[in-house]
């Protein structure tokens, strides 16, 4: 009999061992889980957040910079998060109205988000120069869209420069 009860009590306890281990094992899983689901969250709304002080800030700079006049001149420093899939600005003339913004396409969480940035005044004209190619010209919206290569997950500077009553916003290699 004292054999007997020996094994079933070494028995009891290795299953005991065994369930303690598996409810732990279960309960990180699913701390791990709501973590990295977090994680993943938080980053997405960092990189937007990001995205919509670097739309702001360019805006206030274009506005600056238009207002003191021509020749006058700023280099933006930034660093772009990743999920940028297109910057472009667009000149819509709708009844002699000249309206500019500046359109921030994003790809963050399975979808694309698109911010867009007006100046206060709409007869600040906003243009890209060189690192743009432009469609639609003359006609009643004109949309210059940035070089894809020109938004990658990086540190970028952005020269804003008054000239004849436009500002001209490019990047600078």
């Amino acid at each position: 009999m004292t054999y007997k009860n020996s094994i079933t009590n070494k028995a009891q306890a290795s299953l005991e061992y065994m369930s303690i281990f598996g409810i732990v094992f279960v309960l990180i899983a699913i701390v791990g889980g709501i973590f990295f689901a977090y994680t993943n969250t938080a980053k997405a709304n960092l990189d937007q957040e990001q995205l919509n002080k670097i739309g702001t800030e360019l805006i206030d700079d274009i506005q600056k910079i238009y207002f003191f006049g021509d020749t006058n001149r700023r280099t933006y420093k930034t660093t772009f998060p990743q999920g940028i899939e297109a910057m472009s600005i667009h000149h819509i003339n709708e009844s002699g109205a000249n309206y500019y913004y500046l359109n921030i396409t994003s790809f963050f969480e399975e979808e694309l988000r698109s911010l867009i940035f007006q100046t206060s005044e709409d007869y600040i004209a906003i243009v890209c120069s060189r690192t743009c190619t432009t469609t639609g010209t003359g006609s009643i919206e004109e949309i210059s869209m940035y070089n894809i290569s020109y938004l990658r997950q990086g540190f970028k500077n952005i020269k804003i420069e008054a000239f004849n009553n436009t500002v001209i916003v490019d990047f600078v290699d």
